[in-house]
Formats: C-alpha cells, sequence, structure tokens
C-alpha cells in the first residue's frame, strides 16, 4: 500500500504572499500619500509638476509614439482577451481536477489586488500627483470670488451672442479636428503656444493626440475624450457631433500637460481655443462655455436661463439639438454606470465636487472675466464677449 497518495489537486500552487501583499498595500499606500499631498500643493508643483511628472510623461510619449497605432487602446484590447483566456484555462484546470476552486480564486484576488497596487502607484507618480498640485487660478493670479447672478447672466448673454456671432458662416468640416503631427490639431497647438507665453507650462511637451478607434464604446459610456496617464495619450471620441471636437482636444491635452483638475482643464480649454485664433476652436469653446453658465444660471434664475437658451441663434440650436439626439440614443446603462464610477474616481483623487466639478469652470470664467474687467475699465463686461 501506498503510503504518500498522490494529492487531490496535484497543480495547487501556494501563494506568494510576502510580494503580491507589497503590491497590494501600494494602492492605500498611494491613496495616502495623495491625500497628504494635498496639503502642501508648492513642494508637488516644484517637485512633481515641474519635476518627475514632465520626464516620465516625455519618456512615455516617446516610446509610444514610436507606435503606428494607439497604445493604450491596444494595450486594452490585450486585457480584453487575456482576461477571459485566463479564466478559461483556471476553469479548465478546475474540471479535470488539476487544481482546487479555492486555489484559483485566491490567487485570482491577489492578483488582482496586487496588480491594481501597482498600477496606482505608477498612476500616481506618471500624472495622478498633479491632482494635489497648485490650483491654476493660482498659477496664474486669477482672483476667485462667490458668483454672483447678475455677473453670471451677464457673462452667459455675452457668451450666447458670440456663439451666434461665430457660428454664422462656419462650415461643417471648419468644425472637424485637423490632424497634424502626433495626432494634434495644428490650430490647437498654435493656441497653447499663445497661452504658453504667459504660462510656460503649458508650452512644454509635444502632445500625442489619437482619435479614438474604440470611439463607438467612449459613445456608449458617455465619454467625449480620455487622457491615458499609463501611455501619455490623449484620445478624443471622434464619433460626437464636431463642434465639440476641438473644444475636448484642448481638454485632452490639458491633462497631458499636467493639469488634473476637470474645471481646471475645461478652463484652459476655452482659453486656449479662443487663444488660438480659429473660429471654429472658439467657437467650440464658447459654446461649451456657455452651456456651463447656462446651467449654472438656472440655478439662481431659471427665467433668466431660459430667455437666453431661446437667443441662440438657428444654427446654434441645430448644433445643441444634434448633440441632445447622439447623446440620447447612444445612453445605455453602461452610461449610467461609467458616469458614477467617474464621479468616485474624481473624489478619491480629491475633487470633492466629483462630476460636478466639469462645470467649476464657471467661476474661473467669471474671475477672468473680473479681471479683464478691471484692467479695461469696461462699464459694461459683456462687451469684451
Amino acid at each position: 500500500m501506498d503510503s504518500n497518495p498522490a494529492p487531490v489537486f496535484p497543480e495547487d500552487r501556494p501563494v506568494p504572499w510576502i510580494r503580491r501583499g507589497l503590491g497590494a498595500a501600494l494602492l492605500p499606500l498611494g491613496l495616502l500619500c495623495l491625500w497628504l499631498a494635498h496639503f502642501q500643493p508648492e513642494l508637488v508643483e516644484q517637485h512633481f509638476a515641474n519635476g518627475l511628472f514632465p520626464r516620465v510623461r516625455d519618456g512615455l510619449r516617446a516610446f509610444f509614439g514610436l507606435w503606428p497605432f494607439d497604445g493604450a487602446q491596444a494595450i486594452l484590447i490585450l486585457l480584453v482577451i487575456a482576461v477571459p483566456l485566463n479564466l478559461v484555462r483556471g476553469l479548465l484546470a478546475w474540471l479535470k481536477r488539476e487544481r482546487s476552486l479555492g486555489n484559483l480564486l485566491l490567487h485570482a484576488v491577489t492578483r488582482v489586488l496586487h496588480g491594481a497596487g501597482v498600477l496606482y502607484a505608477f498612476f500616481l507618480l506618471s500624472w495622478g500627483m498633479n491632482h494635489a498640485r497648485l490650483p491654476y487660478a493660482r498659477i496664474v493670479g486669477l482672483e476667485l470670488a462667490e458668483v454672483s447672478t447678475s455677473d453670471l447672466s451677464l457673462l452667459t448673454k455675452g457668451l450666447v451672442e458670440r456663439c451666434n456671432e461665430l457660428r454664422e458662416g462656419l462650415l461643417e468640416k471648419q468644425l472637424e479636428l485637423f490632424p497634424g503631427a502626433n495626432g494634434a490639431d495644428p490650430r490647437v497647438l498654435v493656441g497653447y503656444e499663445e497661452l504658453g507665453k504667459a504660462v510656460p507650462t503649458l508650452a512644454s511637451g509635444r502632445p500625442l493626440v489619437r482619435q479614438a478607434y474604440l470611439s463607438p464604446g467612449l459613445s456608449a459610456l458617455g465619454i467625449s475624450g480620455i487622457y491615458s496617464p499609463f501611455t501619455a495619450e490623449s484620445h478624443v471620441n471622434v464619433e460626437m457631433p464636431r463642434w465639440r471636437h476641438g473644444f475636448v482636444c484642448a481638454h485632452e491635452i490639458a491633462h497631458f500637460k499636467g493639469f488634473a483638475r476637470e474645471d481646471e482643464a475645461n478652463f484652459i480649454a476655452w482659453q486656449v481655443c479662443r487663444a488660438s485664433g480659429d473660429p471654429a476652436l472658439e467657437y467650440s469653446a464658447t459654446l461649451t462655455a456657455a452651456l456651463h453658465c447656462l446651467k449654472a444660471l438656472d440655478r439662481s434664475d431659471f427665467f433668466r436661463g431660459d430667455m437666453l437658451r431661446d437667443s441662440f441663434s438657428d444654427a446654434v440650436r441645430a448644433d445643441l439639438d444634434w448633440s441632445r439626439k447622439f447623446w440620447q440614443e447612444k445612453r445605455t446603462q453602461a452610461t449610467k454606470v461609467a458616469k458614477v464610477a467617474n464621479d468616485t474616481y474624481l473624489k478619491s483623487q480629491g475633487q470633492p465636487a466629483g462630476r460636478q466639478s466639469y462645470g467649476r469652470m464657471v467661476e474661473l470664467l467669471i474671475a477672468e472675466w473680473r479681471q479683464d474687467q478691471s484692467k479695461r475699465g469696461m462699464a459694461d463686461p459683456s462687451k469684451d464677449l
């Protein structure tokens, strides 16, 4: 009789607890570091935003810039293929009684936790710590103050009128992105060059812009654009209405430049599109700004906001109707899940307003507007727009 019978599951493997535990620990440790970093924005600005970050980003950009295809989307596709394959392989091993279900699940859970910790640590080092850098308003000398209904009303009126002026005579083709070197629209780059004269950090780095071939998937998730810090690529959903393309491109490049907060990326995109001198880009940014202001105005003076909406020209209204119809048709249950996930992510990174932070660009718009009026001594600030 054999005193050493064969094991029931001969290929069960011990879990490397130390290695995977250390990797998993990087996730809470990283969140703690980011939380602490919010108390020292000057140090983050000096040593990360203007120190480590641009070096890591430019290295990633140089590497993935050599690829003839979108690196982030290629990696995502490989992951989508690899995960089910590993699940099938594990299932077969269990069915053949080579490995126990408990051993497979334990390895799967520890691998996921280990991977999450390592990825989050890399995320922070390659870009994520920018969430704790100095506020953009402080960098450019804007003074934020409470937004009054009267100021907001005047600003919104000027934006609506400017939208009507800009849309007149614009061709649909002008609203599309013009892929230039590295996929970046040269008009957007001109805007960054101009704005970079006043804000040097916006002039650094050559952005890598990808027109997402997974745009249908982005549309289903309600996403207009996305920046991949792991590959230093800015992505634009080219399936969405064309009038949005220019602003979204400028917004995602703002993330590439190191501005992680959504309200700041929105505001920088507004400044860049106006500085470009291109009417199509300015229209894209002005209409986006007007919509954010109208949404803010609804909370304090809905009647006034409704009147201003009615003052949009027929051409502008057609663009808005197109957008509304497009996103309604694309909306799925996945859209709701993606919005909740994005809201949770933003809050976890130090943006307590979550998805509402996109609309906080209104505070920056008002601050810039007041500053301009103070410099010019204008009696009616709405005429400046």
